[in-house]
């Protein structure tokens, strides 16, 4: 009886022991107020919130279907903050992945903060926004975004989508830099999206895309800014600083 009772007991212990990441992370967002549903999204109210997102997702967990909604403005008043997601990339800061959930900005700013990533690639509010992920209605004002490949200010690398976005005031400086995203890739899209911010890079430099790359597209954009700036050799574009993927104008 009693070897049938530990048996069963270290059953159950394995049971739960290896239950999969993911799950053990989910418990985590209670964290915010709501539910991550369309109808009652994650809200996002301050700095620690974007800071917690951030870990959610660096450590693995991608938010697949979950909705999250700026309540308010957020000034971080200088305060550095983690690119959301990010690819591993060996040599570099290992982070977990991509970000596919759903950011509704909700028309408010977030502004005055820092990201500097040195070296390491995906810098940006976003890190990697991945093929499910959605960020739209967003302004990112008054910051400073520096990193190794792919910075923007909206996202380092998108394979999602980014929709009414914009950079007003915010410098960005990497490899293939851009106001709005750095490296647009794998079907990514960026519309309706605009810069007012300064732009250098070290490889591409675009007032919206550093690099639109294959089958990605970047649609109804306007760069109100002549800052876009780079080294000698570098591709500079007042919307696009290289393009191998589909761009369309207002015109």
């Amino acid at each position: 009886m009693k070897k049938r009772f530990l048996s069963a007991f270290m059953v159950l212990v394995m049971c739960f022991t290896l239950l999969p990441a993911k799950k053990i992370v989910t418990m985590a967002n209670v964290w915010w107020s709501g539910e991550g549903t369309e109808q009652n999204p994650y809200q996002i109210k301050t700095a620690e919130d974007l800071k917690v997102l951030a870990d959610h997702v660096n450590a693995g967990y991608a938010c697949e279907n979950e909705y999250f909604k700026l309540m308010n403005d957020i000034n971080l008043r200088g305060d550095f903050l983690d690119p959301i997601g990010g690819i591993k990339y060996y040599g570099f800061t290992q982070k977990g992945g991509p970000f596919n959930g759903i950011f509704d900005g909700n028309w408010y700013t977030i502004s005055n903060f820092r990201i500097f990533e040195g070296s390491n690639n995906d810098a940006g509010l976003f890190g990697w926004i991945g093929a499910d992920g959605i960020v739209k209605n967003l302004t990112i004002a008054n910051s400073e975004i520096v990193g190794g490949f792919n910075v923007g200010s909206i996202a380092g690398l998108n394979y999602g989508k980014v929709s009414l976005c914009y950079n007003e005031n915010t410098y960005v400086t990497g490899c293939n830099s851009g106001g709005i995203v750095g490296c647009n890739d794998c079907r990514g899209v960026v519309e309706y999206c605009s810069n007012r911010g300064i732009i250098y890079g070290t490889e591409t430099s675009g007032g919206i895309v550093g690099f639109n790359n294959f089958f990605s597209l970047v649609i109804y954009c306007y760069n109100y800014t002549y800052s876009i700036l780079g080294d000698e050799n570098c591709k500079i574009g007042d919307i696009i600083g290289k393009d191998l993927g589909y761009y369309e104008s207002w015109d």
